[in-house]
């Protein structure tokens, strides 16, 4: 620090400045950005009330879409994820340093000033999209749509609304139709900061992305391996939108139908069919003891692979199923039939399947599967398997541990 100094240099003048970095400096001096020195700043932004705020951010966004090092967001509404959406501010970390230049040099080539420069990379990525297979992918598009509004570039969205349209049509992903649902229905819900009023398709365009979506839902069970995580999540998505943000928006019986005709089905990847028995369970569609019988028929006919896979999507689908007596009595059943080398061999499966559960909620299992076995307590229910020596011992490096947690400040961890 002390040999390189947080200074700018300048550049004499006879040496030339291309417009775009001249730009990026007026647009700074402008909206009050301190870039005389390479040390971090932190700025807030109140992007609802302030012109000049949401003018900011529309410039940091525009670096951003660029890839020009200078400004991160550090906490903002996240109208993709549907996140931190009663934020009223956005949070940003902005600074300047010899890349910032170089890399707005280096863009120069679509545009003399930032927001044309912005605009060019936009419509050339637009003219990718609708030139490449990549344009059957719907969320592509909808990325984009959502990228113009941040930037403040609704005038250039019409022919992003026009791929969009075309992409759900086409698109085969229910992966990706079901993202591209959220997030249409997201960008909607925060047009006010976005200022994306005009954008009268964009229900529409959600509507039809999960329409599509919910007829791929029967296709399912034909999901690749590979793609088991990203399906259910979709499918957890898609439930939580549905049933917490959008009840009287989307017609949610289609959504049930569908997942009722893949569970008759069957078939497919477990985690999949059982992510889709536990919706369908949480939304009282299916009671307890047409689970149970399921449950049995899959523990019945199924490798033990197969069986954790599908206690796998349960859970993830429909944690509160963790501490239902009847699901942990028929695992505790079936584990008590493995031999040594079979447990042995599925325990990690099993111990994946359990670990979405925060520690609460292993705890209330626990009690659950205490009382199973016939203690009072999880304490009785653990001393009873274990030799005097092993308590002994456990109890021995619980006070070690403690006392490194103590020793490192990190005694709220004893909690």
């Amino acid at each position: 620090r002390l040999l390189a100094g947080d200074s700018i240099g300048e550049i004499p003048p006879e040496a030339g400045t291309p417009p775009i970095v001249e730009d990026f400096k007026r647009m700074a001096k402008l909206l009050k950005l301190k870039i005389e020195d390479s040390a971090p700043k932190e700025v807030a932004l109140d992007i609802y009330r302030k012109s000049i705020h949401r003018r900011s951010s529309r410039f940091f966004h525009s670096l951003l879409f660029l890839q020009i090092p200078f400004a991160r967001p550090l906490a903002m509404p996240d109208f993709v994820m549907g996140k931190d959406l009663d934020r009223i501010q956005e949070s940003w970390e902005y600074r300047w340093s010899p890349r910032t230049e170089s890399s707005l040099i280096e863009r120069s080539l679509y545009g003399s000033t930032i927001e044309e420069a912005a605009i060019n990379y936009l419509c050339e990525k637009v003219s990718e999209f609708a030139s490449e297979a990549r344009d059957r992918n719907s969320i592509e598009g909808v990325r984009m749509l959502i990228a113009a509004c941040r930037m403040g570039l609704h005038s250039y969205t019409d022919r992003i609304v026009d791929l969009i349209e075309t992409s759900i049509g086409e698109d085969p992903s229910f992966i990706s139709l079901s993202e591209s649902m959220i997030q249409l229905t997201l960008l909607w819900n925060g047009r006010e900061p976005m200022q994306a009023h005009s954008l009268r398709s964009v229900p529409i365009l959600a509507a039809a992305a999960y329409r599509r979506a919910c007829y791929l839902i029967p296709t399912l069970c034909n999901t690749l391996k590979k793609d088991t995580d990203a399906v259910v999540r979709a499918l957890c998505n898609m439930r939580e939108m549905l049933f917490s943000w959008s009840r009287e928006v989307f017609d949610s019986e289609l959504f049930i139908d569908k997942l009722k005709e893949n569970y008759l089905q069957a078939t497919g990847e477990p985690i999949v069919a059982g992510a889709i028995t536990g919706i369908l369970f949480g939304l009282n569609q299916i009671d307890e003891e047409q689970l149970t019988a399921t449950l049995s028929t899959y523990f019945k006919n199924m490798g033990n692979l197969f069986e954790v896979g599908y206690l796998e999507g349960l859970l993830k689908s429909c944690k509160e199923l963790a501490w239902n007596r009847g699901l942990l009595e028929l695992i505790d059943r079936k584990l008590g039939s493995y031999d040594e080398k079979e447990f042995m061999n599925i325990l990690p499966q099993i111990r994946l399947a359990f670990s979405s559960l925060t520690p609460r909620e292993t705890d209330r299992v626990a009690e659950i599967v205490a009382r199973i076995c016939l203690r009072d307590s999880v304490d009785e229910t653990i001393t009873s398997f274990l030799a005097d020596d092993d308590i002994l011992t456990a109890a021995k490096v619980d006070e070690e541990v403690t006392l490194l947690l103590l020793h490192d400040y990190l005694d709220d961890f004893l909690n």
